[in-house]
């Protein structure tokens, strides 16, 4: 699949017109030269990493993640080598030195949005790699370094061609709904191409070869793309595609409408439905933060994905004039209805009252009749959060600080004393663990200590009974009776079927 020449042409005096662009990091330029050596060895390239300190960092903690799975800790840069391999590590030190030496959060392009840069690249690259993990592609490196790239011809663009890119930002702030960063429709119509052009164009002058620039060409527009021979080049240029989308959905503004994009893509290219869409956005906040960590970058600042989720599902049913189906908050007497002025309801508003065991229990009896009728097929959810060990904070002020950190979809009740529960209608199991340590954290932070986390909580997927809401909340005092056991945690139980949970 070759470039209009025009096109070409056109990226090439742009890339002429460029001040002050940036030369590779040395020691990406001495990895090319190994990797390109067929008698260098691996411990070449580790000795060549080793000095890049703040390189050879990042490679360590990554080695010592959840990615790689080892039992042991990896100690030095050559096991580290060892373990990823040449084509690996050579994918990923080029990866990280790029990104570290030209995306640094703090550092300041005028008129562009560095901060939303930094957390588009790295959900990004997250959902990338889970995406190809998902499908068994063996391509999840190659994955993650496209997501992390994907963007940089933009960044470049905005740093090194000011005047020519000042117009495209302009029109961005005046389409700010839609995004906070441009896209590549924007860019286009301004400059006559978009930010993979770019970027592969920069890529390929610092030396990196083909597959990775090529997939970063692509990427930004799909049309077309299954014409591409190479099948892993197809392949890298969908997930990363996708990685981008994700990172739509969870980072920017307008999520609705790149949620609905990345349902279309997931449902065309791979078979996948709504839910198994949301579940996979989900899912990835574990992996983000692990991300984050490893390269030594802040997690994205706001509300947790799930949050973010609904937010993008709301936009969704907005934009098909549908009023977002969350429950309505209890509503004792007394207190203000419709009819009172803006003033009153806002304080009554922001009170949000406790639902009770009772209603708590119908809820969850309302959206076990939803799923066996068909009409949700992510998991079911309950958490339940011990605080009567809380010193200094009462069961109303954790109450009030676990409404202030879950979804408007989510319900929390009072089911005695000192147990406080919370209903999480769509959701999956790392997501409800994820909430469940959160919502922990934010509590023993404001009111104790980390020795007085108690929660426990069981996610469900299938039901067979109207009656099985009852087995679902045995099953959350069963986990939640286990922490008291053990003193102190989170546990989450998840099961596919409810009977499994009897």
């Amino acid at each position: 699949m070759s470039l209009d020449p025009t096109l070409s042409r056109a990226v090439a005096r742009a890339l002429r017109r460029a001040k002050n662009l940036p030369s590779p990091p040395a020691v990406v330029v001495r990895v090319l030269e190994l990797t390109s050596d067929e008698n260098s060895r691996i411990e070449d390239l580790a000795q060549a990493i080793g000095q890049d300190p703040t390189l050879a960092s990042r490679l360590m903690r990554l080695a010592n993640s959840a990615l790689y799975g080892v039992q042991f800790k990896i100690t030095e840069i050559e096991q580290a080598a060892m373990l990823m391999g040449m084509r690996n590590l050579k994918q990923l030190c080029i990866g990280l030195s790029l990104t570290g030496g030209m995306s640094d959060p703090d550092e300041p392009v005028e008129g562009y949005a560095m901060s939303v840069y930094w957390q588009h690249c790295l959900v990004s690259s997250v959902a990338a790699r889970e995406i190809a993990r998902r499908v068994g592609s063996g391509l999840t490196s190659e994955a993650f370094l496209c997501g992390l790239l994907a963007r940089i011809g933009q960044l470049l663009m905005a740093r090194c061609l000011k005047d020519a890119y000042l117009p495209v930002l302009d029109q961005a702030k005046v389409r700010r709904s839609e995004s906070e960063l441009p896209s590549a429709e924007i860019e286009n119509a301004l400059l006559g191409f978009h930010y993979g052009r770019f970027g592969a164009a920069v890529l390929r002058s610092w030396g990196l070869p083909d597959p990775i620039p090529h997939v970063i060409e692509l990427a930004p527009d799909l049309r077309n793309s299954e014409d591409i021979e190479n099948a892993d080049v197809r392949d890298l240029v969908l997930f990363t595609h996708i990685g981008e989308s994700a990172a739509g959905v969870l980072v920017e503004s307008n999520k609705g409408t790149a949620l609905s994009h990345l349902r279309a893509v997931c449902s065309d290219r791979l078979g996948l439905g709504p839910a198994e869409v949301d579940a996979f956005l989900l899912d990835l906040e574990g992996h983000v933060e692990e991300a984050a960590r490893t390269l030594g970058q802040r997690s994205p600042d706001g509300p947790s994905f799930a949050v973010r989720l609904e937010q993008a599902r709301d936009q969704l049913l907005a934009s098909r004039g549908i009023a977002p189906n969350h429950p309505p908050r209890p509503h004792r007497p007394g207190a203000a209805g419709p009819d009172a002025g803006p003033a009153v309801r806002a304080s009554a508003e922001s009170s949000n009252e406790l639902a009770t065991r009772e209603q708590f229990a119908e809820r969850l009896a309302v959206l076990v009749r939803l799923r066996l009728e068909g009409f949700d097929h992510m998991c079911l959810g309950v958490l339940l959060v011990d605080v009567g060990q809380l010193v200094d904070m009462d069961v109303e002020q954790a109450a009030q600080l676990l409404r202030r950190n879950v979804r408007n979809s989510d319900m929390c009740a009072r089911i005695d004393d000192t147990v406080l529960a919370i209903v999480a209608p769509s959701t999956t199991p790392q997501a409800l663990r994820l909430l469940g340590m959160r919502l922990g954290n934010v509590l023993t932070k404001d009111g104790g200590t980390a020795d007085q986390l108690l929660v426990g909580g069981v996610c469900v997927r299938h039901f067979g009974d109207p009656t099985d809401h009852e087995l679902l909340f045995r099953e959350a005092v069963a986990a939640l009776d286990a922490v008291r056991a053990d003193g102190r945690g989170v546990e989450i139980r998840y099961h596919r079927e409810v009977t499994r949970a009897a």
